[in-house]
């Protein structure tokens, strides 16, 4: 599939006496000076001059494994208001109290232990761990904790982030060639530690650091005994890779440059998949073409590379947002705030920004399509025979009845397009359709891969389905079936966590929005248990969203073509392949409207997606995380016969 040759040799041919010399060796027949003698003759024989020790070290006893690990904080306990969210993930973390130090910038967390508070001022006295340049600027991190788990884990969970703080005069996008730096640092530093660290992860701990243009975070995980040593073991090496700025070798440079080249110079996965990172570089912010990438990689210097976290975000004021979940207490926790809150190093050779104001871009800004858009490009996977297609409407911010709603609508229009477009037509093996979120914003999505029909008139498959079929199904669904969608969404909403990981991540997200949206899965159920939810509002949402009454749909569309991209249709050519398909003379007209508007793209990149910005803006940023009445639809969904009644709902 890949067009890759291969052949295959036994190991006697080429190396001959080779595998019974190594059973040899493994059952002590020679001693270590015959065989480390054996092996250096025949390294010096191929050509190689070196003065290294040819044979490896055997692996030493892992140190500090831990022997005691209590089990005091593994289970999440307390007193909650008993509500769904409590009921499946036990009580939301807590925000602990933080104060301002008196002597210095940066703040220091309260403990309510004199000794504890005694200890935790003399660590800010060693030198390594000097804050140079305040990175926190006095403001008060956002420190949030709970004791055990809900799942069973003996383990501690930890989530550190460095926010920027940004000026509303600051362009939220960040040049190319900073991008590339910043993902260059990030490579260079996992060169550099995952070696220095591979004893210590050895005892069952994990770390990760992720650098971006939205921050620096921190992830740690592990057993609470040794989490103190990961984590002042992960600082100080941090803190030594962006304070030595010839700490990267040239070779090394050059080799992870020239991986991700390669990387961004190959497209080995299925064109659709780059057709879906396609549409949502054209939603989001922040993202480049790998056309763009590549032409910015020969300007990044090694140097210019480790030193671009100090100089993009170490060196400007900074928010931290932490959380902490485990097994462990809350003085731990709050120290483990404090080394991170405190440690990270400024390089001496900058200094830090100082402004008044700016704020933390807590939900990521969505760009708003105010005319149709379609991408017209060649499949990027050279020889690949497919065409794909992309097709989304975005429906707008969301709330929680368009959450449910979109999430029924979804379900539903998913197996109807598979059952259409593959299952019957049989027009590409790859098919599906549903609805998804990106930061606050909902939309729904077909996508097809096939060799059948060419694209576009794919696209008019997927607008009879969305135009036609959809509204149809909904008009016509069942009772049962309506009822036993519902129940299908009502298990997804009450699905339990099923690790620690996922306990974390639940909570992650609200405490990243700033506290916001914890409680959601209760609004969702209330939703689904109100008299609001009928058959009739989902189709009023779907027709809402395919066939407005006033203005254009927000319609996203990426098509990729196979040899070549065909000549775009004449509004006459658009009319008969839609008639063709199956549309009514309504849709058709919808469709020819429609193009008279469309923006199209022959690429995807920054300069595509500034076209769309300059046109749209963004959709605000809103988080609707709370349930509101709506006196209108309950009273229309009463009655002995309405779908309330049905469901068994009062």
């Amino acid at each position: 599939y890949y067009h890759f040759h291969y052949g295959t040799q036994a190991i006697s041919d080429v190396l001959p006496g080779a595998v019974e010399r190594w059973l040899g060796w493994l059952e002590g027949h020679q001693t270590v000076a015959v065989i480390g003698e054996h092996v250096e003759t025949r390294v010096r024989s191929a050509g190689f001059q070196t003065s290294r020790t040819f044979l490896a070290s055997p692996p030493k006893p892992i140190k500090d494994v831990p022997k005691d690990i209590s089990l005091t904080h593994m289970r999440a306990v307390g007193v909650g208001d008993g509500s769904l969210d409590q009921k499946l993930y036990g009580l939301k973390p807590a925000k602990l109290p933080v104060k301002k130090s008196t002597e210095r910038t940066n703040p220091v967390l309260s403990v309510p232990q004199q000794q504890q508070e005694q200890r935790l001022l003399q660590q800010q006295q060693k030198p390594q761990q000097q804050p140079q340049g305040g990175l926190l600027q006095g403001r008060h991190p956002e420190l949030w904790y709970r004791s055990g788990w809900v799942t069973n884990s003996p383990k501690v969970g930890l989530k550190f982030e460095f926010r920027p703080l940004r000026l509303p005069s600051e362009d939220p996008e960040l040049p190319v060639f900073d991008s590339l730096r910043l993902a260059l640092y990030g490579r260079l530093l996992s060169e550099e530690m995952t070696p220095k660290l591979v004893d210590l992860t050895a005892t069952g701990v994990s770390y990760s650091i992720d650098v971006s243009r939205d921050g620096v975070s921190f992830s740690f995980n592990g057993f609470a005994p040794i989490m103190p040593r990961l984590i002042d073991t992960v600082l100080d090496e941090f803190n030594r890779f962006n304070n030595d700025t010839t700490i990267t070798a040239a070779s090394r440079f050059q080799r992870v440059t020239q991986d991700l080249r390669m990387q961004l110079a190959t497209h080995t996965d299925m064109p659709i998949k780059y057709a879906i990172e396609d549409r949502n570089m054209l939603l989001v912010h922040g993202g480049y073409s790998n056309n763009e990438l590549l032409d910015g990689l020969d300007n990044v210097s090694s140097l210019g590379a480790v030193k671009s976290l100090a100089e993009l975000l170490l060196s400007r004021p900074l928010q931290l947002v932490a959380i902490s979940m485990g097994n462990w207490g809350q003085h731990d926790a709050l120290e483990a705030g404090q080394k991170i809150s405190t440690a990270i190093q400024l390089p001496s050779s900058f200094v830090s920004q100082s402004h008044v104001g700016g704020t933390v871009e807590r939900v990521p800004p969505v760009i708003r399509p105010v005319a149709p858009v379609e991408v017209r490009m060649l499949n990027p996977r050279k020889g690949d025979p497919n065409d794909a297609i992309v097709f989304s409407l975005v429906t707008g911010v969301g709330n929680i009845e368009n959450r449910v709603l979109f999430g029924l609508i979804g379900e539903i229009l998913g197996a109807l397009t598979y059952s259409e477009l593959r299952t019957k037509r049989q027009l590409g093996y790859v098919v599906s359709a549903g609805a998804a979120m990106v930061s606050n914003v909902q939309y729904v999505s077909a996508v097809v891969q096939g060799n059948v029909l060419r694209a576009d008139d794919v696209e008019a498959a997927i607008e009879e389905i969305f135009q036609e079929l959809m509204p149809k199904r909904l008009r016509e669904l069942h009772r049962d079936d309506f009822a036993a969608h519902v129940e299908s969404y009502r298990q997804a909403v009450l699905q339990p966590p099923m690790s620690a990981s996922d306990e974390l991540a639940h909570f992650w997200t609200p405490i990243a929005q700033g506290g916001k949206c914890f409680g959601l899965h209760g609004e969702l159920l209330r939703y689904l248990d109100s008299p609001r939810l009928t058959r009739q509002r989902l189709s009023e949402v779907w027709d809402e969203l395919v066939a407005p009454k006033n203005g254009f749909r927000h319609k996203l569309v990426v098509k990729y073509f196979a040899k070549n991209v065909p000549v775009l249709k004449s509004a006459q050519k658009v009319r008969e392949s839609a008639l063709l398909q199956g549309l009514s003379s309504t849709s058709v007209q919808r469709l020819v409207d429609e193009r008279s508007k469309t923006v199209y793209f022959d690429r995807v990149d920054s300069k595509a997606r500034a076209a769309i910005t300059k046109a749209g803006g963004y959709y605000p940023q809103d988080l609707n995380c709370k349930l509101h009445d709506d006196s209108q639809h309950v009273q229309r969904a009463k009655g002995k016969h309405s779908d309330a009644a049905f469901l068994g709902i009062s």
